[in-house]
């Protein structure tokens, strides 16, 4: 299955989201979500426009598929740029062109991606070493650095995409590994859930699993509502064992799904133990 960079960003929110994206499940949408997704599609939008007005019409290429016209082409700025191999698949913002430092160099190729945020997190450098790893994939060369632009004032950071390249790699064989199962992975509530399309479609997977048991929550996980973080524990059998034995402490499904919006009182879940 051919693992695109919207199926690649959904996985670092969370496997499920990836594996429903990728199967072509329809989420059933969340106002936050269609806010976010607008919210940056005209940032993109606006972001190329900016780029595309300060290059002459020769040196621009747009809605570019062919990546053989990167390899010849005089060319200073494509946008919409169409990278893939194999496996992988990624919709480039923009690409620009760096005229060689010397005689026998090649031209350096920058990848750009836009985001609306002002601050970034470590994902968005993730999703810009992805393009940058499509890319010198597709061209059989190296691509060093990648841009982020972004917030208000259109600031831009320059990221070592190489130093990042191996964890994206490693992110990009789990992904294909878990795309290959029939089923999605066993569910996990985490910070993402309120802002994704498939909320819906987790919270009755989650009603169904608290009520057979048979969620098991990762270790102590911090919910962050607001500017509160609420820590919540709860001691669980260990039915491996037997014998009344309890196991490590770890958050409990319950409360976990019920401060995430997921679960109420209607929905037969007993009110958990908080510590």
């Amino acid at each position: 299955m051919q693992i695109t960079a919207d199926i690649f960003g959904a996985y670092l929110n969370c496997p499920t989201k990836s594996f429903l994206r990728a199967h072509n499940e329809v989420g059933t949408g969340n106002a936050y979500a269609d806010w976010v997704r607008t919210e940056n599609e005209a940032y993109r939008s606006a972001g190329i426009k900016r780029l595309t007005g300060g290059a002459a019409p020769d040196e621009c290429l747009t809605g570019l598929a062919d990546t053989k016209d990167l390899k010849t082409a005089k060319w200073r700025l494509a946008v919409e740029v169409v990278a893939q191999t194999r496996n992988l698949e990624s919709r480039i913002h923009a690409v620009e062109r760096m005229p060689p430092e010397g005689r026998g160099k090649a031209a350096q190729l920058i990848p750009v991606r836009f985001t609306f945020r002002n601050k970034l997190a470590r994902d968005d450098k993730l999703l810009i070493t992805f393009d940058a790893l499509v890319l010198s994939e597709t061209l059989g060369r190296s691509v060093k650095i990648g841009k982020l632009i972004h917030g208000d004032d259109h600031a831009t950071l320059k990221v070592k995409t190489q130093s990042l390249r191996s964890r994206v790699g490693k992110l990009s064989e789990q992904l294909a590994a878990l795309l290959t199962a029939d089923i999605p992975p066993d569910l996990m509530l985490n910070r993402h859930c309120g802002e994704c399309e498939f909320r819906t479609w987790c919270r009755q997977k989650a009603v169904e699993s608290v009520k057979n048991r048979s969620f098991i929550p990762p270790p102590t996980t911090i919910i962050e509502r607001g500017k509160v973080a609420v820590l919540i524990k709860e001691k669980v059998w260990d039915r491996t064992e037997g014998r009344g034995k309890r196991s490590a402490t770890h958050s409990s499904p319950a409360a976990m799904a019920r401060i995430s919006g997921f679960l109420t009182k209607a929905d037969g879940v007993t009110r958990p133990v908080m510590m």
